[in-house]
């Protein structure tokens, strides 16, 4: 499960400037089994889709944060990504 995640993850940022996985951590695969326990596959879609869309995340804010896979997934972190808080203006809802 958690190989597959990593999967879903790398595929999803391609393209993006946000870096992709290239090991697991025990603190990672507690935060997936953390994600898992909270969340529905579409919400994880939706959040890295957003993520992977959103200006500031990757890099256009003012300080040049880019979001990293540790990042989007502590669960305060998803939340916001996932209720639209650093979706772009010019981004769909």
């Amino acid at each position: 499960m958690h190989a597959n995640f990593v999967r879903w993850f790398n595929e999803g940022v391609k393209g993006s400037k946000i870096p992709q996985v290239r090991s697991l951590s025990e603190r990672r695969v507690a935060m997936i089994d953390e994600i898992h326990k909270r969340f529905t596959a579409q919400q994880c879609n939706e959040a890295l889709w957003r993520a992977v869309h959103s200006r500031f995340l990757n890099g256009h804010g003012k300080k040049g944060f880019q979001v990293t896979f540790d990042w989007l997934f502590r669960v305060d972190n998803f939340v916001k990504v996932l209720e639209g808080n650093y979706q772009s203006r010019a981004e769909p809802p």
